[in-house]
Parts: structure tokens; sequence; C-alpha cells
């Protein structure tokens, strides 16, 4: 390929331009470059592999004498790809070429990638080279006083896709080795080219007039199709980055100006033109077809919702998709199709978790990423963290009917270690020890065409739940029915988006996210505030602030008759991920070397008072393996709850309590609190009572600090919200007398109201009191009936 023109040799003027061609060979050899660059010719978005140069005009010895694969003289080669041929010199830039943007790697000992000896100062900028041989160089010959920005490092490119991967591809994600030539995520060349070469702006400089036509950062794109200003500055290389850094949020959209049909632009001035096609980079700004993008820790992608149209026949169909942990992307109704598609969890101090994600994927394909400053590589670890996993049989805990197994429950079933798990299904994760950690979990499909993940127009996604039924209906008296003990449909699944949080009770078009409302119960992984990390916690779906993260598999059990639920979860919408969880009712029991676990109960004035609860409906306590406490709810029949459907007011509801360690251990020592007092502001008071020591204190304002023995203990402490306590067979025990002309009452709590009456019936006083004594003077009178609260009385003559 080449050009001529009759210019002057100090003007320089483009008789020619050659866009967006894919220029290659047959292993055949040639005797001249392919693609000659010497008069003026402006060639951009290139992809040039696959030549070879005839062996008597390759000699590796004399590389600036040897025929080059692309001879750039005098011209421009911009945001182009060179790679795979076979030459002692890749690339040769003259005295008059230019080279922006431009990756050269080659892979054959001795092989230069840029022979620019003879080239002018900074006529190679923001490119990207590798000799995959010889890499401590590069292999890029330069004059000593010439300035060039490239880069040599040996990892900067993603391994996603290619067959150095740590795990097994299919050969359709590694037939396209030029996308293997985009950085990866954690890449020090992504945003860190000039905006625009001096060089090209310069007064002075035989290139300026070429950028101001054929180079604009702020319009053009990548050889993808990719904006080539993504994040404000542009990346090394051919290939433009979509990586939204941590905790930020970009938006993708498909718009451009209105001009757009033939009829449009033909009778449109050349300032419509211009702005149709350069506004939002002429509606290309997103990720096209093989693109990488990475969703760094808490960040967010949208896909633009103004107009229902704006993606019409576009289908986002990334190359690769990772979404680091927290990180969330918003298909919006659009069509999201993802063959490729990895997620991380966080671990801090786990020995368990309870995992599933939207996608399929195997467990022999968990990996483990490390990033290395000095060759900038991204290093990776398969299987990095030893684990089993295990999953739950709800058809074998129907057959127990409400039976406990105390420890290791027989339901869990140890899986292979090469198990594939479907979209939303739930498995134990078991490290054996406690791990702070953070794991990749990667789905593909198997074939072209196959997408492990998807969205589309619909506004709901399914996840079905399963009845299991261990009885045969019409026999045995009964027909099939839910409440039953027998009828116990747990399933273990995940919720189906790609959203780092998705929030159950979350409005939408006037109706729950969940269509049905439900109890669910899983692991608390988002901190150890509360309780372990490992600990699983109940959650009513719909309470405002209850949700379900990406990664985290939940307990549910069915509400229906039928052989499966059909569970909806509502498409998210964007501001959904930034709601605050509602102070939650919580108690928490904490042992004296941090040890901790806490109840969840919801105050109601309609609940009834004997706290006759059925478990399963109500909420199953779970404790994990070599939990130091438990705190728990007592029904009558003394059945462990951690969730009432709703705890009454003003009763004394009975507490379990169990430690297993002893004094001398150092974790007899308890403490009752309430982690969140403001979620109980409607009341007045929420007492714990002790009856063994004959205590009452008001965890709205005090914690509650005891010595208790070893083991299981019942009928001790209480727990009121709202009104007064009752101690001991129901009576108050304060002490009233009259001493110095004065009428003294003691053994109160703070918030206890004294009434003090004369002998007529009058009252001659009443005060709520903030302390544990009450005292008025006395008058010339036969005695005094004292009240406190609406409980008994006491007389005390003078």
């Amino acid at each position: 390929l080449g050009a001529h023109s009759d210019d002057a040799e100090d003007a320089y003027l483009t008789p020619a331009l050659l866009d967006g061609f894919v220029i290659a060979g047959n292993n055949g050899f040639t005797t001249s470059p392919v693609v000659s660059h010497n008069d003026g010719i402006v060639m951009r978005n290139l992809i040039i592999t696959n030549n070879t140069a005839d062996a008597s005009v390759y000699d590796l010895n004399n590389p600036h004498t040897s025929v080059p694969v692309v001879d750039v003289q005098k011209g421009l080669l911009y945001n182009s790809l060179i790679y795979g041929n076979r030459a002692a010199t890749a690339l040769r830039v003259g005295a008059r070429g230019f080279v922006l943007s431009t990756t050269v790697t080659t892979s054959n000992e001795g092989e230069y990638t840029i022979d620019a000896t003879d080239a002018q100062a900074g006529s190679v900028a923001n490119c990207l080279t590798l000799n995959s041989r010889d890499k401590a160089s590069s292999r890029l010959t330069l004059d000593d006083n010439t300035f060039f920005h490239c880069n040599t490092l040996t990892g900067m490119f993603a391994p996603y896709m290619t067959t150095a991967n740590a795990y097994s591809l299919p050969s359709y994600l590694t037939a396209y080795p030029a996308l293997a030539y985009q950085l990866h995520e954690q890449s020090q060349y992504i945003n860190a080219a000039d905006t625009l070469p001096a060089v090209l702006s310069a007064a002075n400089s035989v290139w300026a007039t070429v950028p101001r036509f054929y180079v604009n950062f702020a319009f053009d794109c990548d050889l993808l199709g990719n904006p080539r200003v993504i994040d404000k500055r542009i990346d090394y290389g051919c290939f433009e980055t979509w990586r939204v850094p941590e905790a930020q949020a970009a938006e993708i959209s498909s718009l451009t100006n209105a001009v757009k049909t033939e009829l449009e632009i033909s009778l449109a001035d050349d300032a419509e033109k211009r702005a149709a096609f350069h506004d939002n980079y002429g509606g290309h700004g997103y990720p096209h077809r093989g693109s990488v993008v990475y969703l760094m820790e808490n960040a967010t992608l949208t896909m633009a919702y103004a107009n229902a149209d704006e993606f019409s026949g576009i289908i986002f169909r990334p190359g690769f998709m990772l979404l680091k942990a927290g990180a969330s992307f918003y298909g919006n109704g659009h069509t999201a199709q993802m063959q490729y598609v990895a997620a991380e969890r966080q671990y801090s101090d786990q020995q368990y978790a309870m995992t599933a994600l939207p996608f399929s994927y195997s467990i022999s394909d968990v990996t483990q990423t490390a990033y290395s400053a000095d060759n900038d590589a991204i290093t990776q670890t398969l299987n990095p963290v030893p684990f089993s996993a295990y999953t739950y049989n709800g058809a074998e805990r129907a057959a127990y009917q409400y039976v406990f197994q105390d420890d290791n429950s027989s339901l869990w079933t140890l899986q292979p270690a090469n198990t594939r798990f479907g979209a939303t299904e739930g498995w134990l994760q078991d490290f054996g020890s406690t791990q702070t950690t953070v794991l990749r979990y990667t789905g593909f499909g198997t074939q072209i065409g196959e997408n492990v993940y998807q969205e589309d127009s619909t506004d709901v996604k399914i996840v079905s739940l399963s009845q299991y039924d261990n009885r045969i209906a019409g026999q045995n008296g009964s027909n099939l029915n839910f409440t039953r003990a027998e009828d116990m449909g747990w399933n273990l699944k995940g919720q189906p988006w790609l959203v780092s949080t998705f929030q159950t009770a979350e409005m939408w078009d006037y109706t729950y996210a969940m269509n049905i409302p439900h109890i669910f119960y899983q692991m608390n992984s988002e901190d150890g505030t509360y309780i372990k990390n490992d600990r699983i916690i109940t959650l009513r779906s719909w309470d405002n602030g209850s949700k379900i993260d990406l990664g985290n598999a939940f307990f549910m059990q069915t509400s229906t008759l039928q052989p499966s639920e059909s569970l909806r979860f509502l498409r998210p919408e964007k501001s959904s991920a930034g709601l605050s969880p509602a102070p939650r009712h919580r108690v928490q029991l904490t042992t004296g070397d941090g040890d901790a676990d806490v109840i969840e109960l919801f105050p109601s004035e309609d609940a009834s008072a004997n706290i006759s609860y059925q478990m399963g409906r109500d909420g199953v306590h779970w404790q994990m393996a070599g939990a130091e406490s438990a705190l728990y709810m007592l029904t009558k029949s003394k059945s462990y709850l951690s969730l009432l459907g709703a705890a009454p007011l003003n009763t004394d509801i009975p507490l379990g309590v169990e430690t297993k360690k002893t004094m001398d251990e150092g974790s007899s020592m308890l403490t009752f609190s309430l982690p969140e007092p403001e979620a109980f502001a409607d009341y007045d008071n929420v007492w714990l009572l002790d009856k063994t020591n004959n205590r009452t204190i008001d965890l709205k304002k005090h914690d509650y600090v005891v010595a208790v023995p070893q083991g299981t203990i019942h009928n001790r402490f209480y727990l009121r919200i709202g009104g007064y306590p009752l101690m001991k067979d129901g009576k108050r025990q304060y002490i009233v007398f009259a001493a110095g002309g004065m009428l003294y009452v003691r053994g109160l709590v703070e918030g206890d109201v004294v009434s003090v009456y004369a002998p007529s019936g009058s009252c001659v006083a009443r005060q709520t009191v903030t302390d544990s004594e009450f005292s008025m003077p006395l008058q010339y009178q036969s005695g005094y009936v004292v009240r406190v609260n609406d409980y008994g009385q006491t007389v005390v003559n003078l």
C-alpha cells in the first residue's frame, strides 16, 4: 500500500486515508514492506497480522537494514494493532513518520517491535510494545536523543481471553487473539496517556495540520468502536478499556443527535452533520462487542434509561465482564447478553459462606488475582483457598418433621470439586477455618451463543422454589397442607440480578420487589457489628432495609400447596442501590471475649400475649458450630425462636441464654444491649428482667452486664417492650418507709410511676421517677397508701 504526492518536502499534505482494514498475510513471504508509508498517507484503525518477511531480507543481526512489516517514513499510523508477524522489525518509523496509540507485539527472539532510530523526537506516542520472547526491552531501538511515549512492560494485557488463562476456556473465547491485547483491570496504562501529544499541537510542527482533521480524541473511537476518552484521559495502545473506578458510577448510551436517516443527513448543514456523528461519539458511547468491562469495588454501570428505544437493535454483549465486590450492573430493560462474566466476593473472618450467583459457573474455576507493579502484570491463582462445597437436601429435611439434629446435620451433601452450579443455585462453602480473602467466580458458555447471564425488556426474573412433601394426598386422614410439619419447602437460593444489593422491600410500580412476602435467612457477611460474619440472620422480605447481596445465598420456605413456587424478583432500579437500611428491632448478647448473638423481634399492639408461635412460620433460630453463646426467644414449649411474627407489647417475653464457656475461660460475663436503640423510638422503655438478681434495666438507656454459669438458662431473663415489668410472681420488690418526717420509696427503676394517696383516697402526689428512690415530706396524717405503677399497694402508718 502506498500513496504519492508532489508536495514540497517541508509541507505535509494528506493525499489518502486508509481506515478500518485488516491486513493479513497467508503465511507467504514478502520481500518488501506489507505497508509502505512513504508519501503522507494517513492510516488508522488497522489490524496487521500473519505476515512473514522472506529469509533473504530477514536479518536479525541487522534489523535496521531488514525489510519491516510496516514502514512509516512519511505519514501517520494511528489507532492500530500489529501482531503475529514474522520479521526482523515489525514497525519502522522514519524521519517524517508518526505513530500514535498503536500496539505492536512480536513473539520471536531477536525481533524488534519498533525501529525508530531515524525518527524525530516525539514521533512515537501513547503506544504499547511487547516482544513475548525477549521481554527485557521489548526490542525497541531508539536514538539516544529521541523521546518516545512507549510502554515495554511484560504483563499489561488482559489474560482472560488467552489459552494462558488460569482456567480452560472454550475455543470460541480464544479464537480472536486481537481481543487479548486489551488491558487488564489494574493496568497502570489505563487513562495514562496525554489527551493530545505536544508534538501534534505545536504551531510550528509539520504535524499541526494533521490532528485537526484526523486525530481528535474527543470524538475518535478505538479499534472496537469504543470512545477514546472514557474517563477523562485515554489509554495507551489501540484499545480503550471500559473500567469504572472504585465507588463511581457510569452510564452508557447509544444516543446521538437527531440527524440520523440518510434523508436527514443529506438535508443537514455541515454543523448538524458534525454534531450528529460527534455527540456521544456518534452513538458509540457503550462497550462494543468483544470489549472487556471492569466494574471495580462498589462501582455501578447503567444502561441509559431515558429513552426506551435508545439501544434499539443494539445488544450489550461484552467480551468479558468483571464485577468486583460491591459492583452493580443495571440493564434498565435493555438487552444484555453475557457469555463470559466474573464476580468477586470478599470474606472477613469467615469459615462458612452460603453462596449463589446469578450466572452458572464451576467451582473448579474459582480464582484469585494479584497485581505486580514491577511488570504491570495480573497473576491468576486457581483455587487459591481450599474449600468444601455442600448442597442442602430439602426433601430429606421434610422427612424430619421439625426434628433437629444438634450437630453435623446429615442434610448437607458434599459435592465434587468440579461441581457446576446453575444460576441462583445455592450451596454452603466451608473453608475449614476462618478466612479473610477475596475470591473470583467465573462463568462462561460452553459454546458460542450460550449466555450464562442475560437481561431483556422483561420486568421480572423468576427463582423457582420446590415444595417438598413427605405424605401422600388422601392418606393418613388428611390432604396436602403446607402448615403441616411434613410439608417443608426449604430451599437454598440466590437473587437473579447482577446488582450488589437487591432490596427485597423496594417498591416498584406499587408492588413489592418480591411479590409474596417471605421470611428468609442468610449469612451475615456484611460486617461483624451485630453478629459474626458466618452467623445466619433472619429477615422479612417486606421490611425496609432487608436485602440480598450479590453472591449471597438465602434459605426460604415455600408458601404454596403446589409442587413449586415461582419467586418473582422485579427488575432493580439504580436508585435502590443507595437505600439505607431502616433501624432494626434487635437485642444483642455479647460474651466477655466479644462473641455475639442477636435476636430480632417486631413489636405489635395486636400480638397475642401468650406468645404461642409456630416454628417454620415465625423463624427458627440458627446456631452455627463453634458459637460461644446464643440468645433466643422461648415459646411456652421452650422452642427456640429468633423472629416472632409479632412480639406482644407490655408482656414479659421469656429469653433463653446459652453459653459454652465457664468463668475461668473468660466468656461467662454477658452483656445485654440494643445495637440500634433508635429502632425502639416509639416505645418509652425496653426492659430486661433478671429474676435471679432481682434487677430491672431499661436497655434503651443502659446495657446490662451479668455473670452466668456455663450451660443453658431458662426462666431467668425476660424482655418487655413498654409498660412496667413484673418481678417475683408478679410483685415488685420495693421498700416503703417513713423516717425524719419524710416518706421514702426505694428499689425503683427509672420510669416507675409512684402514686401516694391519703386515707381519704385523694391522691396527694404522683411522680415518674428518674432514680431508684422517691421521697416527699410527710403531713400530720394517720397514714398513706403507696402504689408503684399499677401493681399492688403498701400502707404506711405514722
